[in-house]
């Protein structure tokens, strides 16, 4: 069956460029009419994702989405907010909004996020059965340190250890790694080769083994970058450098190098990494 994503946006460019991007992904995309009937319509449709601008024409899009998740038939539903201005992210998560996307938008993070909570979507009935998975995963549960510079990616990154219930904090500057660690106590670090700060990140990773709270803390480091958006050139140089930053990382005590981060396998390279760490099973 196609997977169908009910949009309610003010920016008909907008939905018309986003309806022939999702068509062409294999998507088909519904439009929310404005007003009141918005909403009856939207929780008539028998969507699977529910993709909503904050500047909706319909009316309040914060009252919307709570609307949305107060009724039990759409509150499992995931939902994807359009924002413009970052300071209203917070209140918006209180409500349950599952992901956030902050205009202009990048088509490909946005396809790659779509794809992320779609394959992720449970009915009610199968509830138990998510339950039951997160619970065999190594991650169920723990508190995850994640240090990434790219605010988009580490927030997708950030929502699928949420779905295996972890725990999670986010910091997107090097020097915040030790300070984060000592008062969060995470089980697990996860971070960039390349992320930015006053030292490079090898040198957090060792300053971490010489405190006795982290010698044994499990730390996995990775890469992204989008080749679209490097030339030639630009491609040579970034991967130089990240392939000294992650032999950098290894040899001040990183556990494991996962490669290029993909949303598709993320949690699965961390958990096939957790399973053969016999220091995580003590």
């Amino acid at each position: 069956m196609i997977p169908c994503i009910l949009a309610a946006s003010h920016d008909q460019a907008c939905l018309q460029r986003l309806g022939l991007l999702l068509e062409q992904a294999g998507y088909r995309l519904l439009l929310a009419p404005s007003g009141e009937a918005g909403f009856e319509y939207i929780s008539g449709q028998p969507a699977d994702l529910f993709l909503i601008d904050e500047e909706w024409s319909g009316g309040n899009a914060f009252e919307l989405c709570k609307r949305i998740k107060g009724i039990k038939k759409l509150a499992v539903v995931p939902i994807v907010l359009l924002l413009s201005r970052r300071q209203r992210e917070e209140g918006f998560k209180v409500l349950g909004v599952d992901h956030i996307i902050y205009k202009p938008i990048d088509e490909y993070f946005l396809l790659s996020l779509l794809s992320s909570a779609l394959s992720r979507t449970r009915s009610p009935g199968n509830a138990l059965d998510l339950i039951a998975k997160q619970r065999q995963s190594c991650l169920y549960r723990r508190r995850v340190l994640l240090g990434g510079h790219e605010r988009d990616n580490a927030e997708l990154m950030a929502g699928l250890l949420r779905q295996e219930s972890c725990e999670v904090v986010v910091v997107r500057k090097g020097q915040d790694i030790l300070t984060r660690a000592l008062v969060f106590q995470p089980h697990l670090i996860v971070m960039d080769v390349l992320l930015p700060g006053l030292g490079a990140p090898a040198e957090y990773i060792k300053a971490l083994r010489l405190l006795p709270d982290f010698q044994r803390t499990p730390v996995v480091v990775f890469s992204y970058y989008r080749v679209e958006n490097l030339g030639s050139e630009d491609i040579r140089q970034r991967t130089e450098m990240i392939d000294a930053g992650h032999e950098a990382c290894l040899l001040s005590g990183a556990n494991a190098y996962i490669g290029w981060f993909s949303d598709r396998t993320f949690v699965q390279q961390l958990n096939d990494f957790l399973n053969g760490l016999k220091s995580w099973k003590e």
